[in-house]
Parts: C-alpha cells; structure tokens; sequence
C-alpha cells in the first residue's frame, strides 16, 4: 500500500493523500478504534478540532488528541456528515482544505460502524435473526444499502477464533447441502 501511495503521489498528489486518508481511517477502524481515536485521527490529518454529537452527546480532540471544552456555540463547522443519531465535522475558520471532506467521510463511516456495534437492531445479527418478520429484515438490509435479491454470505466465528485465510467455497449457498 506504501509503495502504491508513493507512486500515485508522484502522478497526481491530492489522488495520493486521498489514498492515504483512506488507509489511515481503515488501520484505525480494522483495529477497533473508539470514538476518541477516530476523533483524534481527524484531528490530526485535518490540523483542526474534529467532533462528533452521538445522541445529545458532543465530543471534541484538538489536532494535539486532547479534548476540545470550550463554548460549543462558538465553533464554526466546516465539513459535516450527519445520521438520524449522530454528526461528526471539522471546525475550521475560513476555507475548508482540499482534503476536508474526505476526512470527514472516513471519520463519518467510522462512527457508522461504531454505532452499528453498539445496537444490536442495527446489526448484521438483526439480518439473520429467525425472530424478526421478512419485512423487518428487509427494511434492515435497504438502510445497510443491501438489495434483498443480491446472495450473501455470512461467516460466524468466535471472537477469539484465528483468521480464516479463506472464504467458503461459492458452492456453499443458501438451500445447498455443501
């Protein structure tokens, strides 16, 4: 992934920060980061106070990590993303920099992901539960941007269970004996 970032810096340098933006917000959510660390990370990458209003609550990190308490009234929001429970932005005074709303992108899928952790109805276990209606499954998959005509696997394991290297073989399909 270095040597790829490397070589496309040298061709179009906003299309190599842009790549590295990406990798950087993927090693932070692959990793289990929590709200603050993927907070600081926007922080740090956009050189401004990134935050984040989770249900009523509001965070903040400076691009030093530490948390932001001033008067929130008097923060200016630059880029933004925003859900029905949550919004995160950057505070920036003036322009927004080009790689503002990239940032604010991964940040945002970040807490997308958290969220979904965090409430078991927005789960992928909500998608397999034999207990929900049809209806309040395909109402699930439609939010997750799923067509309910589309084949998906789902692999379970325990939490503790070593990496699989590999997936079931495509024989293995809903309503098979494979």
């Amino acid at each position: 992934m270095h040597q790829l970032v490397g070589r496309l810096n040298s061709l179009d340098p906003q299309a190599g920060e842009t790549l590295r933006i990406v990798s950087y917000f993927d090693v932070l959510i692959t990793r289990g980061a929590g709200l603050d660390g993927l907070l600081r990370g926007a922080a740090v990458l956009s050189g401004t106070v990134a935050g984040a209003q989770i249900r009523g609550r509001v965070t903040r990190r400076d691009p030093d990590g530490h948390p932001v308490t001033d008067d929130l009234g008097r923060r200016r929001q630059g880029s933004r993303r925003s859900h029905a429970d949550w919004a995160v932005w950057l505070e920036r005074d003036g322009e927004p920099e080009p790689d503002d709303e990239m940032i604010v992108e991964r940040l945002a899928l970040g807490v997308e992901l958290l969220d979904a952790r965090r409430s078991p109805e927005r789960g992928l276990d909500a998608l397999v539960d034999q207990a929900r209606s049809v209806a309040e499954r395909t109402a699930l998959l439609a939010r997750r941007r799923i067509d309910p005509a589309t084949p998906v696997r789902v692999l379970a394991t325990a939490a503790d269970a070593p990496r699989s290297a590999g997936l079931p073989p495509r024989s293995c399909r809903p309503g098979t004996d494979s």
